[in-house]
């Protein structure tokens, strides 16, 4: 009797030691994964830097009673301005030819020919915050809003604004969702072409939720 109880208590020791074994090797990994994670992440974060940072603009401007055009470089964030303004101006040209134009189809139809002009720098630039975004999505960690709240908060006021309209064109379709998901359109500065273009976002309790 004595061996038996003797016996049980070492099964029963050496169970509870595996026990805590397998949720210290779970925990390892767990935080391996995390780390694993965080490491692509801020990878990806610190290349989104640098495509916006490598984005110039050349622009031409006159000066009073000088009749050479003097250009001057804008460099980085600076260019959404400037992007976005070049969009505006699109959007006005075109509904100046077709006044009757549907909103949306005329938002996309002037969106098309802007980012025709900047595909270079707007293609990749939209391109890798996509991804990030898509990444953080697909992966099996927790509190993946904290996580898009940092993406979010690396972007300007015009970066959002620019962001706005593809979303609305042809080339913002799969990322669309994701930043109605994640809200990365909350608190968008009122600086929107019209306020009324603000209805092809519907704002719900708890985020963005598209009318399309």
């Amino acid at each position: 009797m004595a061996a038996f109880i003797l016996l049980y208590m070492t099964y029963k020791s050496q169970k509870t030691e595996l026990a805590e074994s397998r949720a210290l090797l779970n925990d390892q990994n767990s935080n391996l994964r995390l780390q694993r994670f965080e490491t692509t992440f801020f990878n990806l974060l610190n290349l989104h830097h640098t495509i916006v940072n490598g984005i110039d603009l050349i622009i031409s401007s006159k000066k009073e009673n000088i009749s050479n055009k003097e250009p001057r470089i804008k460099h980085g964030r600076d260019c959404f301005v400037t992007f976005f303004e070049g969009f505006k101006t699109a959007y006005q040209n075109k509904k100046k030819k077709d006044a009757k134009l549907d909103e949306e189809v005329l938002i996309r139809e002037a969106y098309h020919d802007f980012f025709e002009k900047h595909q270079y720098d707007l293609g990749h630039y939209f391109k890798n915050l996509y991804h990030i975004v898509k990444f953080v999505h697909n992966s099996n960690i927790e509190d993946k809003q904290v996580y898009i709240s940092l993406v979010r908060a690396q972007l300007s006021s015009h970066e959002l604004l620019v962001l706005f309209y593809n979303c609305l064109s042809e080339y913002g379709i799969k990322f669309k969702p994701l930043v109605i998901q994640y809200e990365i359109l909350d608190g968008l500065p009122d600086l929107l072409i019209q306020e009324g273009h603000i209805k092809f976002y519907q704002k719900v309790v708890g985020g963005w939720k598209s009318t399309m």
